[in-house]
């Protein structure tokens, strides 16, 4: 039903925008309690696409498509409280709680969502490159080249690991694997890869010798 609604709403392979029709399998989707659906819903209210709904209705229907587990939504919290609020008001310790239970989850989208993350907003430079990692396996190219650069010569500065030509090669190719055929995915990639250790960090920069789940 998302991607039936998608196509209503771009109007691709010779089908006509239909916005009815879109919203209605997304109200369908709500019907039904399924997660993405109070996601597209709530999108939806905030573009505006919805007739006579408050835009105040957005957050609560993102909230519960959090609540009921969707990535994505859980990922728009996370960056609400981490980026969206004034300086002065912005609550790290939630939008964690957000990122972390997104990251549990297999969605290369908000993978990459969580990993910037960790990497700016925390600076936790080896649980950021371990989520572009997972979503490198679900077959991600953005998270794929972080990977490359993170050991490559003149480019580890970026995560601060040290040159590995090895596992820079073994980025590259799979990177371009992935430009061949979009649908790729290395399933393997965290347990026949597992990431070095941080010069600094260690595997976790709040628990240094414990490797992510």
């Amino acid at each position: 039903m998302h991607n039936l609604a998608a196509i209503y709403r771009k109007g691709v392979d010779g089908v006509p925008k239909d916005h009815s029709k879109m919203l209605s399998l997304y109200a369908k989707m709500v019907q039904l309690k399924v997660p993405l659906g109070y996601y597209d819903w709530a999108v939806a209210v905030e573009r505006g696409q919805v007739p006579d709904a408050n835009k105040g209705d957005a957050a609560s229907f993102m909230q519960r498509a959090a609540e009921l587990g969707s990535p994505l939504a859980q990922v728009r919290i996370g960056r609400y409280y981490s980026y969206d609020l004034p300086r002065g008001q912005q609550r790290d310790d939630l939008a964690e709680k957000y990122f972390r239970c997104a990251g549990k989850q297999e969605d290369a989208q908000a993978l990459i969502e969580v990993a910037m993350f960790f990497d700016v907003a925390k600076e936790n430079k080896p649980l950021a490159l371990f989520y572009y990692q997972k979503a490198a396996s679900l077959g991600n190219r953005k998270a794929m080249t972080n990977l490359e650069l993170a050991f490559e010569e003149g480019d580890s500065e970026k995560f601060g690991y040290k040159p590995d030509p090895m596992l820079n090669k073994l980025y590259h190719d799979m990177y371009y694997q992935l430009r061949k055929n979009p649908d790729l995915k290395f399933p393997n990639l965290m347990k026949e890869h597992p990431l070095p250790r941080h010069p600094t960090q260690g595997y976790d920069a709040d628990n240094p010798e414990v490797r992510p789940k």
